[in-house]
């Protein structure tokens, strides 16, 4: 019996050593297929259309793929496996600059290009134009959406002579209707063969103050605290020339408080800013910075980088009061402070 028990543990042995090898053979192969297919490799997925000028996923599910171009936009249910136009109501001619999508509600996208903004509420089935107060000969380069309000976006646009796109322009409607946001921006008085030009390649907007947000340019890059009221210039440190320009760049999604530039040519640049409402720079937004705002209300700011104008209309005010408010740290900051 001893003997009997020793042969079928040894075969056993055997043939567990063999299944062993067969799975690592296995997974070596499956793993190999894998990596052929992707891991660590760039694998085309499609869509064939042209050239892909834009990419956007769904903040819901990142199997859902949209992908802009010359041909148009397409539309991945599955990662890429396979895609579909969806050009119902898109003009045939229209070549799709960006896209973005709602980041509340992921069926509704907006796609730029050249001849204006489209507008999809049914995840890219059908498309409308959404451009009422948009100049006709134009182009959109780039679009951002408030993440806090997604109805407010902005559109930026290539303003060049004979082309009366004239930098940014902003819908608090979802697109119903837009204005232009230029005070401050470099935009170009007249229309003619040599006349200075404006490029708007790059719009990002602060997560943490969707009021303040920024745009890249071929004049450099420039700031708006109001959401886009006004702008100003902040290009200390930029090497700014005839060939200039920023189509890129990212903010600091935990407190907007670092901005990352991408530039043709000239790498990455990156700029710290002071912590918006922090006025006496102690880490906290409390109720001694309040103070120092409502000790100053209805002066005028000592210029564009008084700290305790935060929404940048030169004026320290009741605005700029609540905006702080908004931006407190501490739970009791506009409270009254409690007897004693």
């Amino acid at each position: 019996m001893n003997r009997v028990m020793t042969v079928l543990e040894h075969s056993t042995t055997k043939y567990n050593a063999s299944v062993l090898i067969c799975i690592c053979l296995l997974l070596a192969g499956g793993f190999a297929g894998i990596a052929q297919a992707g891991i660590n490799k760039w694998t085309a997925i499609g869509p064939e259309g042209g050239t892909v000028t834009t990419v956007a996923i769904d903040p819901v599910d990142p199997l859902t793929l949209y992908a802009g171009g010359y041909g148009g936009v397409f539309k991945s249910s599955n990662g890429g496996a396979s895609w579909q136009a969806v050009t119902s109501g898109l003009p045939s001619d229209f070549g799709v600059s960006v896209l973005a999508i709602d980041p509340v509600d992921p069926l509704t996208l907006y796609a730029g290009g050249y001849g204006g903004v489209f507008k999809s509420s049914n995840g890219g089935a059908s498309w409308q134009a959404v451009t009422s107060g948009l100049p006709s000969d134009f182009g959109v380069s780039v679009l951002a959406i408030d993440p806090v309000d997604p109805l407010t976006l902005y559109a930026g646009t290539a303003a060049v002579p004979f082309n009366r796109g004239k930098g940014v322009f902003k819908s608090t409607n979802g697109g119903a209707s837009w204005q232009a946001v230029n005070s401050g921006l470099p935009v170009p008085l007249f229309s003619f063969v040599g006349a200075p030009v404006l490029i708007v390649s790059a719009l990002t907007i602060d997560p943490v103050d969707p009021e303040t947000l920024y745009a890249g340019t071929d004049k450099g890059v420039f700031k708006s605290s109001n959401g886009g009221d006004s702008w100003q210039a902040i290009n200390s440190g930029l090497p700014l020339s005839r060939s200039f320009r920023v189509p890129a760049l990212a903010i600091d999604p935990l407190d907007g408080a670092t901005l990352y530039v991408g530039t043709n040519g000239n790498s990455v640049f990156k700029i710290t800013f002071k912590t918006l409402g922090d006025i006496n720079q102690d880490g906290d937004i409390d109720r001694s910075d309040l103070a120092r705002i409502t000790a100053a209300l209805n002066q005028p700011a000592d210029g564009p980088d008084d700290v305790r104008d935060l929404n940048g209309d030169l004026s320290i005010d009741a605005l700029d009061a609540r905006k702080l408010v908004l931006l407190c740290t501490q739970p009791q900051c506009a409270a009254p402070r409690p007897n004693r």
